[in-house]
């Protein structure tokens, strides 16, 4: 598959943009129930994606062949993704996000046995320097003795799965993926808020939300559409720079200094990307020669 470097790039910016997100959700932390926050920061994501479909299609942007597969996804991904804001309060972090970086691998078994995308030994050991480089930044020390150690290992499932149908479904409208996600999304959190009768937020509590929707609606309509226009075994070695790219953004605005193996596992992660993008220069260089 041919395919721009920009596309790339465009994956590869949207998981430092994450990261950014994790730093921001860090600096405005509110002392409330995370579904509190949750739900009103979703519910905004889908109307600024709603927005700008029918500013761009009218209404009949929002017409889908795919209805079930989003319903699917909306759930599957805002589930896990819920469950893990409430884990994280209670397993060590290195923990967690060392389970959390198995979607990467995860991924690429899905592109190969479900999308049937050829996946190389050369990227293979590519996202092996990532997996690596991950560990080693992050020193994790495990504890599985709590069953919330496997929710962060069923957002890592989540969130490959997600990833994996919008590669199954490129012709799909980039933001109506991100539309549906968030919509469906915040349609749950209502009624397992009200089941759960939890707190509203007030507004003070919420005034950094529209950073947070400017940021991660840009960052989920660029990831998305890379993974509609590369191949996921390509994208998911650079999964990892959000390891590095955090450590630098807590550097900035935290005064957070980076341990060695932040370095050493980040030049890892680094290198695992460069190397399957020569992988495919090559390839390239090599079919067009012949």
């Amino acid at each position: 598959m041919q395919y721009s470097s920009r596309f790339l790039w465009m994956g590869v910016s949207s998981w430092i943009l994450f990261a950014f997100l994790s730093a921001l959700t860090k600096l405005f932390r509110a002392e409330l129930d995370p579904l509190s926050l949750v739900i009103p920061w979703i519910g905004m994501n889908a109307i600024v994606a709603g927005f700008y479909i029918i500013s761009r299609k009218g209404w009949q942007g929002f017409k889908t062949r795919i209805l079930k597969i989003h319903i699917i996804r909306g759930i599957l991904v805002f589930f896990p993704f819920l469950i893990g804001v409430y884990a994280i309060r209670h397993l060590p972090l290195g923990q967690f996000m060392s389970l959390v970086n198995l979607s990467p691998i995860i991924l690429t078994f899905f592109a190969l046995t479900w999308l049937k995308e050829t996946v190389s030994r050369k990227q293979w050991i590519s996202l092996l320097f990532g997996f690596t480089g991950m560990l080693i930044c992050i020193r994790p020390q495990f504890n599985f003795i709590s069953l919330l150690a496997l929710a962060p290992l069923l957002d890592a499932i989540s969130i490959a799965f997600g990833n994996a149908l919008i590669r199954r479904f490129p012709e799909e409208p980039t933001m109506n993926w991100v539309f549906y996600q968030e919509a469906l999304g915040f349609l749950s959190g209502i009624i397992l808020w009200m089941f759960l009768d939890l707190p509203f937020a007030n507004l003070e509590d919420l005034k950094a939300i529209p950073i947070f929707v400017v940021v991660d609606i840009l960052a989920m309509a660029m990831n998305y559409h890379a993974f509609r226009k590369v191949h996921a075994a390509t994208l998911s070695p650079w999964f990892y720079v959000q390891i590095p790219a955090a450590a630098l953004i807590g550097f900035v605005m935290f005064d957070e200094i980076p341990h060695w193996t932040v370095f050493t596992g980040g030049f890892l992660i680094i290198f695992g990307g460069f190397y399957v993008m020569l992988i495919k220069l090559s390839d390239n260089v090599e079919k067009h020669d012949d």
